[in-house]
């Protein structure tokens, strides 16, 4: 029974609890106000660490692009509810797959990580999700970078190379 639950804990409940499923109950006007604020106020105080790379760190920084840091953080909820947001959070929503395909693919990659090898151990495979995140951080920052080494060439007249 352990195991069972163990098992619905971490395919289920752990995946949506994650910042990428939260983000959807923005434009869920099912939850009340209250909820969706703090939720909102939630997302832009968490370091950026902390938040997927692939969906929720990127809607972030969007964010923060498109309104700019002291808005994000002066009214969140205004923010993630602006109707594009809302929007693209419903989309999502209606072509969520529901399935536990993307854990079970992580399972059998690791399994084929180990075959013949004896089984790697959690710490190894966090040691991997840390590493597989800090790339992510870092090119997102290279990148950032060249944009704004390119915004300064051309404000200051320079044409690029």
């Amino acid at each position: 029974a352990v195991q069972a639950s163990s098992a619905l804990y971490f395919r289920f409940d752990l995946r949506f609890a994650g910042w990428d499923f939260q983000l959807l109950r923005i434009a869920d006007h099912k939850f009340d106000e209250a909820a969706r604020e703090e939720l909102a106020a939630k997302f832009f105080a968490v370091d950026e660490c902390c938040l997927p790379a692939a969906f929720s760190r990127k809607v972030r920084c969007m964010l923060q692009e498109e309104f700019g840091l002291a808005a994000c953080e002066a009214g969140p909820l205004a923010c993630l509810s602006a109707p594009k947001w809302v929007s693209i959070f419903t989309s999502i929503a209606c072509d969520l797959d529901m399935s536990t395909a993307g854990v079970e693919c992580a399972h059998a990659r690791h399994k084929a990580m180990t075959r013949g090898k004896r089984t790697i151990g959690i710490e190894s495979l966090a040691a991997q999700s840390v590493l597989r995140d800090s790339k992510q951080l870092f090119e997102d920052w290279q990148r950032r970078q060249r944009q704004s080494r390119q915004s300064r060439q051309d404000s200051a007249g320079h044409v690029p190379a």
